[in-house]
């Protein structure tokens, strides 16, 4: 685009500066993504449009020439895991209006959806939601086929992707009527819904322990929160990509929560300690705690500050006494 002169204009100088990042959302998914009635689904539109996200990877440059010589993914599974709770606390929606949307982009085969029951560092996790992207079928409904484009699919603005949504149309009729008979009042079923919103928005900030909290996969929250419990730090947004590079490299060591605890109260022992001022700080400790542990895990112990006494007393005094040789 060529673009005109920016002249005295305040408003466009001063975004030359802001750097927004987030989610992107093509303009195709609201002529394509759309419910019975004809309109855009708007829910399903920004949950696929942070799903997408999440499956765009990462660059990886060369410090020297700066060309790039790899790509990361965002996650750590094979499929994205999130909590239905987790999308309802970042847009404002209820669990019920976010699990219904993406069943309706799962019928559509833009993603598909599985419940999985991991063990992740000998920890059991029930039921967490995994979903995958299907990029040719997000194809179809993001690149049209044109004369610029003789490549792309056929434009499937003509064929939209069409939902069910029973529950929508009643409200949408049950809307119309009142609002004739009552001018631009709120219906009770439309002040009864927003309540609902509200109140599962409010229960699920009860949940979060520290801010970002929500923002970190499930899988993570093991050492997320135990870090948080030791060192009282929380993940700021700028930080929370390097809190989730450091867990997963903690969980590829098959690292344990007593081994980050060791290493914690090696870092803070009363003689040489080290300052943690981020969770990598803990990783090098922590692997030593590992590979020089003195006991095995046990099924029953009276009491997990024992178990930890006696799993990493002998050793944190054995390297005290090294670094004083």
């Amino acid at each position: 685009m060529k673009g005109y002169s920016i002249g005295n204009n305040a408003a466009v100088t001063k975004m030359a500066s802001l750097h927004i990042t987030g989610n992107v959302i093509a303009l195709e998914w609201f002529k394509c993504i759309k419910l019975e009635s004809g309109k855009p689904d708007s829910i399903a539109i920004l949950l696929l449009a942070d799903i997408v996200y999440w499956y765009r990877p990462i660059e990886v440059r060369d410090e020297g020439t700066g060309l790039v010589t790899g790509h990361r993914k965002k996650f750590a599974a094979d499929k994205l895991q999130r909590s239905y709770e987790a999308f309802a606390t970042a847009y404002g929606y209820t669990k019920d209006q976010v699990k219904d949307a993406l069943k309706r982009l799962e019928e559509s085969k833009v993603i598909d959806i599985d419940f999985r029951h991991p063990t992740i560092n000998g920890v059991k996790y029930g039921n967490l939601l995994f979903i995958g992207l299907n990029v040719d079928r997000l194809a179809e409904i993001t690149t049209p086929l044109s004369p610029l484009n003789p490549i792309g699919y056929e434009d499937k603005s003509l064929d939209p992707l069409t939902f069910k949504d029973d529950t929508n149309t009643e409200i949408t009729t049950e809307t119309t009527t009142e609002t004739t008979q009552k001018g631009s009042g709120l219906s009770e079923k439309d002040k009864s819904d927003a309540n609902a919103m509200v109140t599962a928005i409010i229960e699920n900030q009860k949940k979060v322990k520290y801010q970002n909290r929500d923002k970190l996969p499930e899988p993570y929250l093991i050492f997320a929160d135990l870090y948080n419990e030791l060192t009282k730090q929380e993940p700021t947004k700028r930080a929370i990509r390097e809190w989730m590079m450091t867990f997963e490299d903690w969980k590829q060591e098959g690292l344990q929560p007593d081994h980050i605890r060791a290493a914690w109260q090696y870092a803070n022992r009363p003689e040489g300690g080290f300052p943690v001022g981020r969770p990598s700080a803990l990783t090098n400790t922590a692997v030593a705690m590992k590979s020089k542990a003195l006991a095995r895990p046990q099924s029953s112990q009276p009491s997990d500050e024992s178990k930890f006494d006696r799993q990493f007393g002998s050793l944190i005094r054995m390297l005290d006494q090294q670094e004083k040789k």
